[in-house]
């Protein structure tokens, strides 16, 4: 169920967009944690996908760009908005097929490649709500449950290990690298897209107890985004520590899932 005032932002959003594009816009649709019914109003972004029916002119482009400031300026929600415009074309392809398209992110407008991969997909056509547009079963939406897992397996296997401890120390890098993980781990056990705040309760009920703080600084860190209040560890060089080895142990607990696909 979309909230209240994020559903207020959303009809906003989709009048001014048809009154400024008019014949462009093919269709709006969410995806992410409203799809979920997992929103957590200030942890949560709206995640939406808008579909096209042509490339934009230059001048369209920065009529967007303004209509998302004016959204930013004027709603609590606006800077939440992340998504993508697509052509109809686009959608269900990854990243290494498209060419630079527009996304929004944290409602500002940009030019390049955003977070478009198989779980995208997978909760659009399964999840999605249609705002505008077309019914979801008219998309070109073919995605498997074994692409999801090629996605998840690239995630573990060389987006994770890359990460250094210096990119792990601020709170919201490791909250997105503690629930990241334990969303992974999660998805492939349940066979379903799981939302993070679930992920780290199911994850401490099936994991050894080696790994509870980890998940208890995660609640917390969720929990207090904003405010200052202490954390578990003594030091956020060792908590990168942990975490480091954190994703080492879900790294290895998922290699028996992939062996499955």
């Amino acid at each position: 169920m979309v909230p209240q005032q994020v559903e207020s932002l959303l009809t906003e959003y989709t009048e001014q967009l048809n009154n400024l594009l008019n014949d462009a816009i093919k269709g709006v649709y969410l995806y992410g944690s409203l799809a979920l019914d997992a929103f957590e109003e200030g942890n949560s972004d709206i995640d939406f996908i808008t579909i096209l029916n042509r490339h934009l002119s230059v001048e369209e482009e920065e009529k967007l760009q303004q209509l998302h400031v004016t959204l930013k300026n004027d709603y609590s929600f606006g800077d939440e908005m992340d998504g993508v415009y697509m052509l109809n074309s686009q959608i269900g392809k990854y990243n290494e097929e498209l060419e630079a398209y527009l996304y929004c992110e944290e409602g500002e407008i940009k030019k390049g490649h955003w977070d478009i991969n198989a779980v995208t997909w997978w909760v659009l056509e399964h999840h999605g709500v249609r705002i505008t547009g077309p019914d979801i079963k008219e998309l070109p939406l073919e995605t498997s449950w074994n692409d999801v897992k090629k996605t998840l397996r690239y995630n573990t296997e060389h987006y994770w290990p890359n990460k250094k401890l210096i990119q792990l120390l601020g709170d919201e890098d490791a909250l997105f690298a503690i629930e990241t993980n334990a969303r992974i781990f999660c998805t492939l056990d349940q066979e379903r897209i799981v939302p993070k705040t679930e992920a780290l309760s199911l994850l401490k009920e099936k994991i050894g107890t080696e790994w509870d703080t980890i998940l208890l600084e995660g609640f917390h860190l969720r929990e207090n985004h904003q405010d200052q209040a202490s954390s578990y560890y003594s030091s956020p060089l060792m908590r990168a520590q942990v975490i480091m080895n954190f994703m080492e142990y879900i790294r290895e607990e998922c290699r028996s899932y992939y062996q499955l696909a």
